[in-house]
């Protein structure tokens, strides 16, 4: 094609693929522009006798493709692949001459265009030559050939057909080179050599795209190319017995892959590619130095046989449990300590060996596996418990092979709760899991049934709570506060017996309605969260006598919060509360009440109800809630001890102060009032008055009537005189902290 034509097509391509918005509905035009595919097929093109791949570098956007010797080039008919919605240029039902480059250009449907440079090689060498130059580069070899024989399908491991060279096979044949003539066999569907002494591998192995079996087992080889990747066609790759350190990651090309033996190197990691390998069946890894299993593997949908003996492992991935067609699994001689419970998915498996680890516990979900034929876990010296349901499958005929010292039990339904919460908590928890009894277990406590009663776990770092702890009903108190938890899961209302319930210091963001299932709950502290809800079932724990949930992020209070009928303390300080029910005044046994740091602006006069309140705070907070006067109905509280309401944006403080004649603690700080009534000298109880930081000008003389007086602190204000008889109180040993400018007159 001409440079004119060619730029008439591309003319036409961008306007027919150009369109604005509101043509395109708003929907943005995409900008692929990639050749994904680049093939010369033999139905396509007939002095083909083979299918030629070519591979294609993203990177520089080349695409190379290799031809037999002798092989035409100059009437060709690629087979191309390009993004959804582009087009291309020249044609693609176009022959053309591949005797040089050839640019092609991809048109994306937003008009952007990317040229790549197609390459085709023409060998200069024939097969026989290449053979030859094989046997020349091991000057060593043991092969039985007579090279200077014509009829090369006469020489020793050489198949030939239709003339073409499909199986090189030299088994210890005294191999040391494998030289880049290798590459000229582009026929070849089985390259069999294991047994020599090859240490590296041609980047020409490449163009070995028909390539079903490649074996290389038993040789000297430290690396594979990445260019192992290009053999589109391999079925089966044996790389076993020599000392590989690293598996490249364009394994992941050789999505027809069905066997791949790895074992016996010095491999430490798989990458996270082998995840592709869709069709494979059986994977050795087995004598390596692999210390953890890439997720990814949860991908090998069609996977039978699994060897990953004598590793480093210490752990399996729980994704192990979607290898629905796994027969065999080989994980014996780690150093694992405990199976995932989602092996028990794996209902095909016929044999699992697990012997000579660090098991410390077996999941009963072994026990699911009536295929099994074979479960051996002897050598484990920690494992002294197995779970009754894993020995009953030897009544189906499943041989089983353990240590003498490991018993059969079924474990108690407490214990599989606990052991649900140590694995959901790995390395955080110093239990002896074998130890079905639970004996010694930091923070678990009984009764004389042995049922668990208390668990105890603060300051553990622990980071789960999991459904399973629904499951201790006999638990009266779980105290697991200081920790990391995110989530209280709905089961905790299984535990209807629960007395105690502390989760303050965590994570935890949301309470469950379920909540409202523990009846007999009496304390229930969950301060410094990030909840955002109490649900209205909070109401049916009418036993609550302590609630503590200040330092939250909670905005609403539920009118149900007037159920709890029995509640002496309850803390709702720093939280986001926007307004308090009035149904907050049923609580009449109510003694402590926090109410401040939120955004609420006002109260309701129920309050006045709560007649044996003695502590009750209202400190407001920047940006927060500022009462601009003190509810009257506080002036009925006459049983209160100590009254909170710095912060706030006060002016005045009402007479009525004076009938509050059982407070002991009095803090106005960081308000705006220019005097106090003399009526606050009635408040013979008061031990503890914080005025500092208002406007004050004066005090009252009053205030020195107040014998009962420690602390005064009046710094911070305009005051310059103070009366007499309220710096006399020092002489009776109260302490007065002032400003120097203030004069006692």
């Amino acid at each position: 094609m001409n440079n004119y034509l060619r730029f008439v097509v591309l003319f036409v391509l961008a306007l027919a693929s150009c369109s604005t918005d509101d043509d395109a509905g708003g929907v943005t035009l995409s900008n692929q522009k990639q050749i994904t595919e680049f093939n010369f097929l033999t139905s396509e093109n007939e002095d083909l006798d083979i299918d030629i791949i070519a591979t294609i570098n993203e990177e520089t956007k080349k695409i190379e493709a290799t031809f037999p010797f002798g092989s035409s080039v100059k009437n060709l008919k690629p087979n191309i692949t390009v993004s959804e919605k582009a087009g291309i240029t020249p044609n693609i039902d176009e022959e053309q001459d591949f005797s040089g480059p050839v640019i092609y250009t991809v048109m994306a449907e937003d008009g952007t265009t990317q040229e790549y440079e197609v390459v085709v090689t023409v060998l200069q060498m024939t097969e026989r030559d290449a053979l030859i130059a094989i046997y020349n580069a091991n000057p060593n070899n043991t092969l039985d050939w007579d090279v200077s024989q014509n009829d090369i399908s006469n020489w020793e491991g050489v198949t030939v057909e239709d003339d073409r060279v499909v199986i090189l096979a030299m088994v210890d044949k005294g191999i040391e080179t494998l030289p880049q003539e290798i590459g000229i066999l582009i026929h070849l569907k089985a390259l069999v050599l294991p047994n020599n002494q090859i240490s590296s591998i041609p980047v020409e192995i490449k163009r070995l795209n028909q390539l079903e079996t490649l074996r290389l087992e038993n040789n000297d080889l430290t690396n594979i190319p990445s260019e192992i990747g290009n053999l589109s066609s391999l079925t089966s790759l044996n790389l076993s017995f020599n000392t590989i350190e690293l598996i490249p990651l364009e394994i992941g090309n050789l999505t027809n892959l069905s066997k791949l033996y790895i074992h016996f190197n010095k491999l430490s990691s798989i990458p996270v590619e082998i995840g592709k390998l869709i069709n494979l069946e059986d994977f050795f890894l087995n004598n390596n130095l692999i210390e953890s299993i890439p997720t990814e593997i949860q991908e090998l949908s069609k996977i039978r046989l699994l060897v990953l003996r004598n590793n480093l492992l210490t752990e399996i991935p729980v994704e192990i449990g979607n290898l629905s067609t796994l027969t065999e699994l080989y994980l014996e001689e780690n150093s694992l300590r405990i199976i995932p419970v989602e092996i028990g998915s794996l209902t095909n498996l016929e044999e699992l060996y697990v012997y000579d680890n660090k098991l410390v516990s077996l999941p009963s979900e072994i026990g699911n596996l009536t295929s099994l034929r074979f479960l051996h876990f002897y050598d484990n010296s920690e494992l002294k418990i197995v779970p009754q349901k894993v020995c009953d499958l030897e009544n189906s005929g499943t041989e089983i092979r353990k240590d003498d010292t490991a018993i059969c039990k079924t474990p108690s339904k407490d214990y599989l709760a606990l052991k649900a919460f140590y694995e959901a908590n790995p390395g955080l928890l110093s239990w002896n899991i074998q130890d079905q009894d639970m004996n010694g277990w930091e923070g678990v406590r009984f009764n004389l049934e042995r049922k668990v009663v208390e668990l105890i776990l603060r300051d553990k770092q622990l980071i789960k709570l999991p459904k399973e702890i629904g499951e201790l009903t006999a638990l009266k108190a779980l105290i697991v506060d200081g920790n990391n938890f995110e989530e209280m899961p709905s089961e905790i209302g299984n535990l209807v017996l629960l007395e105690r319930l502390w989760v303050s210091r965590n994570k935890i963001t949301s309470l469950p309605v379920t909540i409202g299932n523990l009846t007999k709950l009496t304390s229930f502290l969950a301060f410094d969260n990030r909840i955002t809800n109490l649900p209205s079932e909070i109401g049916n724990l009418t036993l609550l006598e302590t609630l503590w949930m200040q330092q939250n992020q909670i905005t609403t209070i539920p009118s149900e919060i007037g159920e709890l009928i029995a509640l002496n303390d309850l803390f709702l300080g720093d939280n986001l509360i926007t307004s308090v029910p009035k149904e907050i005044g049923n609580l009449k046994n109510l003694t402590s009440l926090v109410l401040g740091q939120n955004q609420f602006t006002s109260l309701p006069s129920e309050m006045e109800n709560l007649t044996n309140l003695t502590s009750l705070s209202l400190i407001g907070s920047s940006n927060k809630q500022k009462l601009s006067s003190i509810p009257a109905f506080v002036f009925k509280l006459i049983k209160l001890k100590s009254l909170s309401l710095s912060r706030n944006l006060l002016t005045s403080i009402p007479t009525e102060i004076g009938s509050l004649i059982n407070l002991e603690v009095l803090l106005l700080s960081q308000n705006s009032l220019p005097t106090l009534p003399a009526e606050i000298g009635n408040l013979n109880s008061l031990f503890t008055l914080n005025v500092s930081n208002n406007r004050l000008t004066s005090i009252p003389a009053e205030l020195g009537d107040i014998t009962s007086l420690n602390f005064l602190e009046i710094r911070f204000n305009p005051l310059t005189t103070i009366p007499q008889e309220v710096c006399d109180l020092e002489n009776t040993g109260t302490t007065i902290r002032k400003d120097d400018k203030a004069i006692c007159r």
